[in-house]
Formats: structure tokens, C-alpha cells, sequence
């Protein structure tokens, strides 16, 4: 007698879940192939999750069995409502499992023969009815004016849409066209219940309006658009926008901008900004929330930024994005004018009032000059941010004796952040501090980026980390200079006490 099981598709389904060719070998494909074949209960679970998430339209032609000549030619186009109904129901018995698909461009200047397919199979469809009725994801690049062929796979289930269109997505000079206004102005009604947006290609600022029509769009991408102010005029009119990614352009050359009001963005919870710092300067106090809670910031200038600059960006982090618990800053910072040596709280002080921080990461590289990052200030930022969870401090560490952080700092990082998981910076283990850990601290990841200073003491930093951080794993970046040896004799340390065991 067959189990209770073999009769539930819901189990079957969570059962087969776990052999999805995306999240694990796709050798996979051929196992819950296999299992749709040999039992009538298997079948629909594992055809279901065989065809979840396709990475381009090809299995799906195979069905239709359709000659790449045919399609090249328009004769498929012509007959194709003279498809067999047995044929049209099993493509459409595939297409309804799809709920991620991929359609991107193979055929440089010319709209891909599949796409071709599709579009002709949805032309003899009846107009309520749609070939991909459970697609909650789709990402598609096309050239124009091609992008048109969009509206055959577009479904009211449709969650996510990450469209690329225009000959600029090939690399291809000429003149902007509608293709893309024209899918932006559809999409409220074929996809009324879309979440996440990301746009790319050629598009006008008076076409981008009707993206706030999108009643339930919350991320908006549109990094790969061409930075207008007129875009941020845009992006306040969606009501319920949570997450915005950007792309800035130099603006240093326009005097008067017309952004909208900060108000327009209360609802932001994250905020992703690349481009020239001073751009970034300009727009961030527009674009900065009470409930922003996610902020990377990506500085392409070509020239180091004076910390004074980055100081004064930070400076508004505490004052309207008080509840900020993820920040990334990557810039690169010019010396000081008076010679002396940089230290990181110089221009990172104001984040120490910012005390929900639980992810961070302040990559100060490029031209960027060294730093000192004395004990001292790693337990001040310690002290700062008691829920971290996750550091990274990557900067040329200064010549100085005592320009740090040493093995005292993981001390002070052990003591104040308990939720630490991994911690990536630059350490200076000259010596090994006498400090007998009140608790084991769960630190999993220490990841030494140099090139630093040698390890004076190989086995002595090894009992060291092993007595503060007994699951820690170590690694380093650039130059041995010892860490080699600790993490080897961390591992015989190891061995020895499960030995012991």
C-alpha cells in the first residue's frame, strides 16, 4: 500500500523542491525528468518544479517542434493558427508551470526567432487568455524596436520585470526611440500587480510618468537608465516605493537643479547610489528617510575625496536616517592638508550615533591614503553599534607603530558586539594581549586584509583566537605575513581537543 504521501501534490512538490536544477546541480533535470516518467502521482509535482525557473525560451520550442528556418522565413507566423489543438494545449500545459523565465538577446539588431514564436502563438490567443499564466518573474533584453513583443509574456501574476530595450543595450549608436515608452504606458494594466521594477535602455523623463500609475511597484532599478533630475520627480510620484537603485551622471556643471521635496521619499527603506561623490552629496539629503534602513553608496570619482567631504556626507546620516542598519561607503579619501596621519574616526565619527548599525562595510581604497585605525577607535565603534553582525573595514593601514588595530581591538569587538558573525580588516598582530574572555564569542568568519604587518607570534595568536573565538575560520587577503601559520596551528588546536574528546 502506497503512503499517505504519494496522494498529497503539496508534499510531492516540497519533496521534489529540494532537487530544483536552479538551486542545485543541473543534473537534476534529468532526475525529476525521470520521476515525472515513472509514476502517474509523480508527474505533475515534478514536471511542476522541473519547469519552475527556464533560462531561455528553447525548451518550450522543442515542444512545439519548430524549424529555426521557418521561423527565420515568417512561415510559422502565417501558420501558426493552424497548430494542431493537441499541440497548442501541451505548449500551454508547459507554459502555465514557468513562473521565472529569462528572454534575452541572442541576435544582435534583430528580434530573437523564439521570441518571434511566442509573439505568434499570443496573436491567435483570445484576449483574456495568457500563455504564461503563473510567470511571477521575467527579465528581458531586447533591441528595439523590438521590445514590443514584451506584451505575449506579460501576466496579471507578474511580481518582477527587469526590462532592458533599445539598440544602447547592444552597444549600438542611434537615436532614441518609443519602444520603451510604449511597454512603460501598458504595464498598469497587463501587469497591475508588479513589485519590482528594473529599467534599463533608451526612455524619455514624460514616458517614465506612467511608471507611477503602477499602484503596487515598491523597488524601482533604474541604475540603468541616464540620470535626468526630471527622474527623481519621477520616482516621487510612486506612492509606495520602498527600495530605489540610481546612477548618477557629473552634475557638478549644472548651477540650479530642480529636485523634488525630501518628503516625497518618507516611505524609502533602502537606497542604493552609485556615481561622482559630489553628485552623491547633491542628491542624498533629497532622498534620505526615518525609515531608510538600507544605504550603499559607491563613489566613481576620479580624484580622492577630502575626508572633510565624507564627514560632512556621514553628518546627515544621524540627523534623517536615525534607524540606518545597513551602510556600504566605498570612496577614496586624500591626505590631510596639515601631513599628518588620517584616522578612520576622522571621517567616520559621525556613524558612531548611529547604534542600530548591524551591517557595514567602508572600503577606502583606489588612490585612497593610508589610515590609522588605533585601538582606540575600533572600540569606540564597538561600543557604537552593539546589534553588528557584519564588518568590513578595508583600507591601506599607515606605517606608524601604533596605527593598528591590533589583536586588542578583537578584544573590544568580542566584549560589545556579541551578534558579530564575520569581521574583515586590516590587524596588526605584533603582539598577543593577556585577556581572558568573560564568554566564548561566536565570531564564524576573520578575514585579514594587508598587505600587514608580520605576525610576531604565529602559535600565540592561534591560542589566542581559539580561546576568544573557537568556531572562528581565518583568511587573508594580498600578503601571508604569518596568518598562514595561525590558521594552521588554529586547525592543530582544533584536532588536538576533538582528539582529547
Amino acid at each position: 500500500m502506497q503512503h499517505p504521501a504519494f496522494y498529497n501534490d503539496d508534499i510531492l512538490r516540497e519533496i521534489f523542491s529540494h532537487l530544483s536544477p536552479v538551486s542545485s546541480s543541473r543534473r537534476n533535470y534529468h532526475i525529476l525528468a525521470r520521476a515525472a516518467r515513472v509514476s502517474v502521482a509523480f508527474s505533475e509535482p515534478a514536471l511542476d518544479v522541473l519547469w519552475t525557473e527556464l533560462d531561455s525560451l528553447d525548451p518550450l520550442l522543442n515542444i512545439l517542434a519548430v524549424d529555426i528556418d521557418d521561423i527565420r522565413t515568417g512561415k510559422f507566423a502565417s501558420e501558426s493558427q493552424n497548430l494542431s489543438a493537441f499541440t497548442r494545449s501541451r505548449f500551454l500545459s508547459y507554459a502555465r508551470r514557468v513562473h521565472v523565465l529569462d528572454v534575452l538577446s541572442h541576435y544582435p539588431g534583430a528580434v530573437d526567432p523564439a521570441v518571434k514564436v511566442i509573439t505568434a502563438l499570443a496573436s491567435c490567443s483570445a484576449p483574456d487568455e495568457s500563455l504564461f499564466p503563473s510567470l511571477t518573474s521575467l527579465r528581458w533584453s531586447q533591441p528595439s524596436p523590438f521590445g514590443r513583443e514584451l506584451l505575449a509574456f506579460l501576466s496579471h501574476t507578474l511580481c518582477r520585470l527587469d526590462v532592458g530595450v533599445g539598440r544602447s543595450q547592444l552597444g549600438l549608436a542611434t537615436s532614441k526611440d518609443v519602444t520603451l515608452d510604449h511597454l512603460l504606458g501598458t504595464l498598469s494594466i497587463e501587469a497591475p500587480f508588479l513589485q519590482n521594477l528594473t529599467l534599463s535602455g533608451d526612455a524619455t523623463s514624460a514616458s517614465l510618468q506612467s511608471v507611477a500609475n503602477i499602484r503596487h511597484l515598491t523597488r524601482l532599478d533604474i541604475s540603468g537608465l541616464d540620470f535626468t533630475p526630471d527622474l527623481l520627480h519621477v520616482c516621487a510620484g510612486i506612492d509606495r516605493l520602498m527600495e530605489l537603485s540610481m546612477s548618477l551622471r557629473d552634475l557638478s556643471h549644472d548651477a540650479e537643479l530642480n529636485f523634488p521635496d525630501s518628503s516625497a521619499f518618507s516611505t524609502l527603506h533602502s537606497l542604493t547610489i552609485v556615481g561622482p561623490f559630489a553628485s552623491i552629496a547633491r542628491v542624498l539629503p533629497i532622498l534620505l528617510s526615518p525609515h531608510l534602513h538600507t544605504l550603499s553608496l559607491t563613489a566613481q570619482s576620479t580624484q580622492p575625496q577630502r575626508w572633510t567631504d565624507c564627514a560632512d556626507l556621514l553628518e546627515l546620516l544621524p540627523t534623517h536616517s536615525p534607524y540606518l542598519r545597513t551602510l556600504s561607503l566605498k570612496t577614496a579619501l586624500a591626505p590631510p592638508s596639515s601631513g599628518t596621519a588620517l584616522r578612520l574616526l576622522d571621517a567616520c565619527a559621525p556613524l558612531l550615533a548611529l547604534h542600530a548599525l548591524a551591517s557595514v562595510d567602508l572600503a577606502f581604497r583606489g588612490c585612497c591614503t593610508p589610515l590609522a585605525a588605533p585601538d582606540a577607535d575600533i572600540a569606540a565603534l564597538a561600543r557604537a553599534w552593539p546589534a553588528l553582525a557584519h564588518c568590513t573595514l578595508a583600507f591601506p593601514l599607515a606605517s606608524a607603530p601604533d596605527a593598528g588595530p591590533t589583536l586588542t581591538a578583537l578584544c573590544a569587538l568580542s566584549l560589545h558586539c556579541p551578534a558579530l558573525h564575520t569581521l574583515q580588516l586590516p590587524l596588526a598582530a605584533t603582539m598577543v594581549p593577556r585577556w581572558t574572555p568573560p564568554e566564548m564569542h561566536g565570531l564564524r568568519r576573520l578575514l585579514v586584509v594587508g598587505p600587514g604587518k608580520p605576525v610576531a607570534d604565529p602559535l600565540g595568536v592561534a591560542r589566542f583566537l581559539a580561546s576568544v573565538f573557537p568556531q572562528v575560520e581565518v583568511g587573508w587577503y594580498v600578503g601571508d605575513a604569518g596568518w598562514r601559520a595561525v590558521h594552521e596551528g588554529m586547525c592543530a588546536a582544533r584536532k588536538s581537543a576533538y582528539g582529547d574528546m
